[in-house]
């Protein structure tokens, strides 16, 4: 979203500062071995936008130490898709963050 509002002129000062002072997204080894682990889960992770892994992945991992069971669950929806080439839930603000065009 952050670069969406850049690129429409949007973006405050206020939120590049809150920006500056996120914690840079990176995916657990853990869960890149386990898509490793199935050659056509890993072609298809691969070739996703890098914005649906980035929701996807840090809608799972986040909850990895604070509900196990959901991260889980979660973890195991996310490679079966993978799987099947399958991209799933709202991570575009239905293409908004895909076309600036879309208000």
């Amino acid at each position: 979203r952050c670069e969406r509002l850049e690129r429409l002129g949007l973006m405050t000062p206020a939120g590049r500062e809150a920006l500056s002072n996120a914690k840079r997204f990176s995916i657990d080894e853990d869960i890149l071995a386990l898509l490793r682990s199935d050659p056509i889960a890993w072609d298809n992770f691969q070739s996703f936008p890098e914005l649906y892994v980035r929701v996807r992945v840090d809608n799972i991992q986040y909850l990895k130490d604070k509900e196990p069971d959901t991260y889980q669950k979660r973890l195991d929806k996310f490679i079966e898709y993978t799987g099947r080439g399958e991209m799933y839930g709202d991570w575009n603000d239905d293409g908004k963050l895909l076309n600036d065009t879309n208000g």
